[in-house]
């Protein structure tokens, strides 16, 4: 897997204090999540692809696309919440002002098209949601597309890599992607998993399942709260890199995907008793 060296300072010019706080929150989430653009970054591959990025948040992922693949990356950010998009489109206005690449859509992404509530989180608009959940609670009316439909209308090909970190609402939009996903070659899914907010009736085990059905497999998997968790080490499994707390896997099989990922598991962070009930924090799939 290629590294990629993760630098501060490459978000561009900074014009107005919004702007310089923009930068500053780019800045810490380039640090926060070296291992899931890593994993954007090996999902780039080599030559043309588009991006498409569900909930753009500050748009860290798509800035790095950008600074990445350069003309090589067409981007698509599919996001409900106005200020988010606003953000968004500062962030990357600051560091690309000719993106002619990039495309803001005010769409949300679920399993069906249709119009439907979305949910603001007025502290923290990243943690934004698709049900009334946490600190999601300033409720709106949306559009809703499924990514089959989004990319049909958009007469979009693969090769295609989807990121998205969408607390929860993951599930849906993996059964709104299924006819693409199982039809075409080059495709690529990144996003970060949230156990405790599956059930029997909501499960990502269950469309995982359907998508290795498919011939998909994980590329990389990320751990969460500690680089090797207990049910890591019961399968002898050794991380390809560590950054602090997590660890990045390279090849896991299906079996523990669907285990690890998909369901809570209560594993000790330190020596003080705290523990974590999620071991995996985010995915890479891919089907060459």
């Amino acid at each position: 897997m290629k590294r990629n060296r993760l630098r501060t300072g490459w978000f561009g010019a900074i014009s107005s204090p919004f702007d310089w706080l923009m930068v500053r929150s780019l800045g810490k989430s380039a640090r926060r999540e070296p291992l899931f653009l890593e994993m954007l970054g090996y999902g780039l591959g080599r030559g043309p692809v588009t991006m498409i990025s569900v909930g753009s948040s500050d748009g860290i992922e798509s800035l790095y696309a950008l600074r990445r693949k350069r003309r090589d990356v067409t981007v698509h950010l599919l996001e409900p919440d106005p200020v988010n998009r606003e953000v968004c489109r500062r962030n990357i206005s600051a560091r690309f002002p000719n993106a002619d690449r990039v495309h803001f859509h005010d769409l949300a992404v679920s399993n069906r098209t249709a119009e439907g509530s979305f949910f603001r989180n007025p502290e923290t608009p990243n943690l934004n949601s698709a049900a009334r959940a946490g600190g999601a609670c300033e409720e709106f009316n949306v559009r809703y597309v499924t990514l089959d439909h989004f990319l049909e209308s958009n007469r979009i090909q693969a090769p295609v890599i989807v990121t998205m970190d969408i607390e929860g609402h993951e599930v849906e939009v993996l059964e709104g992607f299924l006819g693409f996903a199982a039809a075409n070659r080059g495709v690529r899914i990144l996003l970060e998993v949230h156990p405790g907010r599956y059930s029997p009736q909501h499960s990502l085990e269950r469309i995982l399942q359907k998508y290795f059905d498919s011939g998909y497999r994980t590329a990389y998997l990320e751990s969460a709260g500690v680089p090797v968790p207990q049910k890591f080490k019961e399968r002898s499994l050794r991380p390809v890199k560590v950054i602090k707390d997590r660890g990045l896997y390279a090849g896991p099989d299906d079996e523990f995907v669907l285990d690890a990922a998909c369901h809570e598991h209560l594993n000790p962070v330190d020596q003080t008793g705290r523990v974590t009930r999620k071991i995996v924090r985010s995915l890479l799939l891919e089907r060459d």
